[in-house]
Order: C-alpha cells, then structure tokens, then sequence
C-alpha cells in the first residue's frame, strides 16, 4: 500500500487525523469515493461513524481473530478514542513489542512505519 500513497484512486487517513477533525474526515471519503449524500442523509452517516455509536456498538469492531497475533484484549478495539491511551485500555508493553516486531517484519520502508505510528503528512 505504501508505494501506492500518492495516486490519485488512493486515499490515506491516519487515526489522529480521524480524530482531530471526524466530519471533515468522513466527508473526505465521501468526496473520493465519488459519494454524495444528501443533506438529510449527513446527520446519520456521522452518527454511525463517531467514537460513541462505535463504542457503544464495539463487537462489530473487534479485529482479535483477523491479525496473526495477539492485538489486544476484547473490548479495547474502540477504548477511549483517545491517542497515547493504549495502555488504559489492555494493550501491555509485551502486545506493544509484538506489534512492533510484525511492524517491522510487514513494513518494510521506515517512512511508512512511521507514518503508521504516527501519521502525519505523507511524504513524496
């Protein structure tokens, strides 16, 4: 996915960005996938994508069967919707080197890891 970032049918969002500004996010993706909901249909679409409908609606998120490892523990998927909080909400220091390490061995490109971790702009 990394050396495909920059074409114009490739759309990346990182989680901070997500969470800074939802609205302008969604309608983001709206706009590239060519989407155009109407006024009336906008009020609803920002429901089903906001951190409390997805909180309260948390076991259509759960991702501990699709990753080869442990990612973390039932119910932390949608914790707090908040960065730097992994901790709180069950993901411990060993998950977090496991990650880590799969990071490591999947990503290849520095620049992309660091993007995933961090997000940011994209670079060239």
């Amino acid at each position: 996915w990394w050396p495909l970032r920059n074409k114009p049918n490739v759309l990346f969002l990182h989680f901070s960005e997500m969470k800074a500004d939802h609205e302008g996010s969604v309608r983001k993706i709206a706009k590239h996938l060519g989407f155009k909901p109407t006024e009336e249909q906008w009020p609803k679409i920002l429901e089903y994508t906001s951190f409390a409908w997805m909180k309260e609606n948390q076991a259509k998120f759960e991702v501990g069967t699709l990753m080869p490892f442990p990612f973390i523990l039932p119910g932390g998927m949608v914790r707090k919707g908040a960065q730097g909080k992994a901790a709180e909400d069950g993901m411990s220091p060993e998950i977090q080197a496991v990650i880590k390490d799969w990071a490591e061995k999947m990503v290849r490109d520095e620049a992309a890891r660091k993007w995933l971790f961090e997000g940011g702009a994209l670079p060239p």
